[in-house]
């Protein structure tokens, strides 16, 4: 009985993870998928007999493997879109600064295209193929903030198994 009250109590706890997460993966102010990560290690430390190492293990590389598609999509949306390395520079620089300035949730996404377009435009492109280039980086940044919610939800959904396996 006691079992089922601490998986129950870590349950709740997981689904707070997952809500900060989730809320992390878009607003950038939040490492959601690292916070969601520390939720799957912590409950493999509290309840070590319910929970396997592999769970962490796996919700480490979805962490590392989530967190590089952040860059690397912007970047890689940028050159499909025409982006010279100027612009793939611009946008990866964009990401970097938008995660600094207030509201996050709005430049995240703005400086990106805006970096690509400042740096194509500077390298001599016209105003369409700039336009183009900060287009895709734009993209890519918003298929990156989908694959971070898709972590978080990955890394719940592991933990939620493990635990009702155990009850």
């Amino acid at each position: 009985m006691e079992d089922n009250l601490a998986i129950s109590v870590l349950i709740a706890a997981e689904l707070l993870f997952l809500a900060i997460g989730l809320a992390g993966a878009i607003l950038p102010v939040l490492p959601g998928v690292f916070i969601m990560f520390f939720g799957v290690l912590g409950a493999k430390l509290c309840m070590p007999d319910v929970f396997s190492w592999t769970a962490v293990w796996v919700g480490l590389a979805i962490t590392f493997g989530a967190q590089l598609s952040d860059f690397l999509l912007t970047y890689l949306g940028a050159k499909r879109f025409g982006a010279t390395w100027r612009g793939a520079l611009g946008a990866f620089l964009g990401v970097i600064f938008g995660m600094f300035m207030p509201p996050q949730i709005f430049w995240i996404f703005v400086m990106p295209f805006f970096g690509a377009f400042l740096f194509e435009a500077l390298g001599g492109a016209d105003l369409k193929g700039a336009a183009k280039a900060g287009t895709g980086a734009f993209l890519g940044g918003v298929l990156a903030a989908f694959i971070k919610m898709a972590a978080v939800v990955a890394m719940f959904a592991w933990i939620l198994v493990e635990a009702l396996g155990a009850l």
